[in-house]
């Protein structure tokens, strides 16, 4: 291989490298989001597929989960430096990147998707013992209905007293759950409020159980 040939080799491996690694914090930081957002919302019997949370929330997710486990970030960095070490000795290189590199990413997705997941359970339960601090309660009163059956009449009768918790607001629905004060552990049951259905909404400054 001529000189040239292998400049122009050695240049398109550095385009690779500095597209590649970024890329690959991008996809982790996504992956650890998305695993917590998983977790923590299936506390709440929720699937991801009915709430509405758009893709940029689980960056912010993945940011919240590496200030717990900043360390995270350095065993990236480091394998990233081990990598920069050894770019100068090809042969070095490229045995370790068909061997290890593989095997390495993989352990690191899988680690950050259980460090997720256990940071997302953490604070649910910091959160379930405190009565929910991080969600204020609500006052809805809902679009006049001609026949309602009791139960939902009983639903809606309570709804603008302010006692639910909202968990979750989008343009297609509000999620609401109930708490109370002497039952911390018990398992909140998210009600589902279609905004369509909404007639006023009134988020209050209280952010602790009515009973």
């Amino acid at each position: 291989m001529s000189e040239a040939a292998k400049q122009q080799a050695n240049d398109n491996l550095r385009w690779w490298e500095w597209i590649s690694l970024p890329s690959l914090m991008t996809a982790l930081i996504y992956v650890i989001g998305w695993s917590y957002a998983y977790a923590y919302y299936a506390a709440f019997n929720l699937g991801l597929l009915s709430i509405d949370i758009p893709g940029q929330y689980f960056i912010i997710y993945g940011f919240w989960v590496l200030s717990d486990h900043w360390w995270l970030l350095l065993l990236y960095l480091g394998i990233v430096a081990i990598w920069w070490l050894l770019r100068k000795r090809p042969r070095i290189q490229h045995a370790l990147a068909t061997a290890l590199v593989p095997i390495l990413i993989l352990a690191l997705f899988v680690g950050a998707y259980q460090l997720a997941r256990y940071s997302a359970v953490q604070h649910f339960q910091a959160q379930q013992q405190q009565d929910y601090p991080a969600y204020p309660r609500v006052k809805i009163w809902l679009k006049d209905k001609v026949q309602q059956p009791p139960d939902l009449q009983v639903v809606s009768d309570a709804l603008p007293k302010g006692c639910y918790r909202l968990l979750l607001q989008s343009g297609r629905q509000a999620l609401l759950f109930y708490t109370y004060q002497d039952k911390p552990g018990l398992q909140p049951a998210v009600l589902h409020i279609p905004m369509g259905e909404v007639r006023a909404l009134r988020v209050l400054p209280q952010y602790g159980s009515c009973s």
